[in-house]
């Protein structure tokens, strides 16, 4: 679908995406270490989400595929499954879309990084490069478009008081 092709259709309409697909997941095949290894693992589950969430009236269905970046994937030792993960998230999403008794729009889902409390941030050449590897496996496969989610630090303001403690 070309951008305009969307934009337009934003403009006449309201589109109705899915939910949250770890969560369908979880209550489908109990936890994971990683939700994007079932696109391999568990490929009819993920379908199977995708499906009750057409029939419940979603236009735009996710690709499992959050947390499908290689910085993520790395520390569970999936690091070279990006293009793997991403290709198998959109072609099952696709499948759905083919089984959809209507038009069905796929977005490739992009997740943070999940950086936290690590040792070791990435550069932000590296950061720009997790990403671009993750769009463009998703950009070959095919989606209409991407949902990018970002999580949001929380940092304690500036103006909150602490308590402290006096002996």
């Amino acid at each position: 679908m070309k951008i305009l092709d969307f934009n337009e259709r934003l403009k006449n309409s309201i589109l109705i995406a899915d939910g949250a697909m770890g969560s369908m997941l979880h209550e489908a095949v109990g936890p994971q270490r990683c939700f994007d290894e079932l696109n391999s693992t568990e490929p009819e589950a993920v379908f199977r989400v995708h499906q009750a969430y057409i029939e419940a009236g979603a236009q735009i269905i996710e690709t499992n595929t959050f947390g499908a970046n290689r910085f993520k994937l790395a520390h569970l030792g999936l690091g070279d499954e990006v293009q793997r993960l991403n290709s198998r998230g959109v072609k099952i999403a696709r499948e759905a879309r083919e089984a959809a008794a209507r038009e069905v729009l796929i977005a490739g889902s992009i997740g943070p990084l999940g950086l936290g409390v690590q040792a070791r941030h990435p550069e932000p050449q590296e950061i720009v490069s997790y990403f671009l590897e993750q769009a463009q496996a998703l950009e070959e496969r095919g989606v209409d478009l991407f949902i990018l989610e970002r999580r949001r630090v929380r940092r304690p303001s500036p103006h909150r008081r602490r308590r402290t403690t006096e002996k």
